[in-house]
């Protein structure tokens, strides 16, 4: 920007193999997991 201030940015990558159609994959709820963050104060 035109004051010259720092930005930060940050990117998820995930790779999956290529699963053939005939194999059924079950999740369970008790196997996910969720993680939420909040950032504050400056530059948060």
């Amino acid at each position: 920007d035109s004051n010259a201030r720092r930005h930060t940015s940050f990117a998820s990558v995930s790779v999956s193999p290529v699963i053939d159609d005939t194999i059924n994959i079950e999740i369970l709820d008790k196997d996910l997991r969720t993680d939420t963050y909040r950032s504050a104060g400056a530059g948060g």
